[in-house]
């Protein structure tokens, strides 16, 4: 999914393979990435779980993502949903 609130792109992306990781170039139209911001939530497997005794073994990341004047590339990991928070 894709919205754009002032000068931020927020991109929603979902790699559902289980093993492959994809690279992917996004085109930025009509403006350039300024700076990206990746959240990603995965896990070692897809059967990891957080419970009452555990409640941290899946949980989001964040970080910031190489900005290059065109567009981002960004690699999404496998099994996993990220969002991208890109300033234009």
């Amino acid at each position: 999914s894709a919205s754009l609130r002032e000068k931020t792109l927020t991109l929603t992306v979902t790699n559902p393979s289980l093993t492959e990781a994809r690279e992917t170039e996004i085109a930025l139209r009509g403006g350039a990435a300024q700076s990206v911001r990746a959240t990603t939530l995965t896990a070692r497997t897809v059967h990891d779980v957080n419970t009452f005794t555990a409640p941290n073994v899946v949980a989001p990341a964040s970080a910031d993502a190489p900005a290059r004047g065109g567009g981002p590339i960004y690699t999404f990991p496998p099994a996993s949903v990220t969002k991208l928070e890109i300033v234009l």
